[in-house]
């Protein structure tokens, strides 16, 4: 009932959108918390029919509308993407307003439920990958195909919103996206390229699109080095990273390093050293920009650290991370912590030797991962 209630009201969301007025929030507000009513498990198992009335056009509407976007900002139609012509799903309102929103709620449900092994199956798998597409270039390309700047601003300002849906993704997503030389070992990635000539050509736009995890982290790191500031690549701390941390996160459990039984087949290579060079990435990053006047980016930022912590059960494989000229421990008790934020204030430029050299030298080289807390002003 909750599934077949969350799939009819999106559905006229997205149908009469301009109708619904200033109640748009509201509904919205309705569909997230509807979401997180509906046993998907047991939908997919037992409910096929449901599945193909409500659950498949749901993800086939959701890649369509961000695709079609997706081709507007390409193309430069500035009325589509403003919403004057044609249907206003294609618009940057309703993408920010609705779509986004929505999905990252239905995302994080599938994730934190383990439902999205049940979930992406042939058809809805398909679907999944086109919109993986989508939020992928809109996060890292869009701005660059136009040069309206209310359309440019208003692509930043949702950015990190953007960013969460590909997180959220990430963590439910049931094949390696980042590795796909491990496909073929899969026994949850359906041949989808089989499925139609369609079908074909996504998964060649994906593989031009979506880069490989060995190149990803490379470049991460690459970008922390060379110490360029937030304002010159604001996609990477925005969309990349939450993605990538994630997807660390959620595979490093499947990974060779978990998963000792030899006669299994490797369906990913994530390890404690991609985990690693990427914390250690993100606090050169913080480093980089720690003199910055406003940074509300840093708030975000913390969450990541988080998720790269939390793939770690029960203190294993602890790792230490090279940045700011010291050494992070995970094992070692938290005694200190480096205050990063107040609010969305950075620390004052000339307070900046002075915070550094908060470390106290009696606990050693090491610092725990909370050296990094973000807190408001009291």
């Amino acid at each position: 009932m909750s599934c077949s209630l969350f799939c009819k009201l999106a559905f006229l969301l997205r149908q009469k959108f301009s109708a619904f007025g200033n109640d748009v929030s509201i509904t919205v507000r309705c569909l997230k918390v509807l979401v997180r009513a509906i046993d998907v498990s047991s939908v997919m198992k037992n409910s096929q029919e449901m599945v193909r009335a409500s659950l498949l056009p749901l993800f086939n509407n959701i890649a369509e509308d961000l695709n079609q976007t997706v081709q507007n900002l390409e193309q430069r139609r500035y009325s589509n993407i403003k919403g004057t012509l044609q249907r206003g799903t294609t618009s940057l309102a309703y993408i920010h307003m609705v779509l986004l929103p929505v999905l990252s709620s239905l995302l994080d449900h599938l994730g934190k439920n383990n439902y999205g092994v049940d979930v992406f199956e042939n058809e809805i798998q398909l679907a999944g990958y086109k919109i993986l597409n989508a939020l992928w270039i809109m996060g890292t390309k869009g701005r660059q195909f136009v040069d309206r700047e209310w359309i440019i601003d208003e692509l930043n300002r949702h950015r990190p919103l953007v960013g969460d849906c590909l997180s959220s993704f990430a963590s439910c997503f049931p094949v390696a996206f980042f590795e796909p030389e491990f496909n073929g070992n899969n026994k949850n990635a359906s041949n989808v390229s089989q499925l139609s000539p369609e079908a074909h050509d996504v998964m060649t736009n994906i593989s031009r699109t979506i880069p490989n995890l060995k190149k990803l982290i490379a470049d991460i790191e690459e970008h922390a080095d060379s110490q360029v500031k937030y304002e010159d690549a604001p996609y990477v701390v925005e969309v990349i990273l939450p993605c990538l941390c994630s997807y660390l996160s959620y595979w490093w459990s499947m990974g060779p390093e978990k998963v000792k039984q030899i006669t299994e087949p490797q369906i990913t290579n994530v390890t404690a050293n991609h985990m690693n060079s990427v914390l250690g990435s993100v606090l050169k990053l913080i480093n980089n920009n720690i003199d910055a006047i406003e940074a509300p980016w840093m708030k975000r930022i913390a969450a990541l650290i988080s998720l790269l912590q939390h793939g770690f059960e029960n203190n294993e494989d602890l790792i230490a991370v090279n940045a700011f000229g010291i050494v992070l421990n995970l094992d070692t008790e938290a005694k200190h912590s480096l205050i990063v934020t107040d609010s969305t204030r950075m620390i004052d430029p000339h307070r900046k030797s002075s915070v550094m050299n908060t470390i106290d030298s009696s606990s050693g080289p090491y610092l725990p991962l909370s050296f990094i807390s973000i807190t408001t002003a009291t």
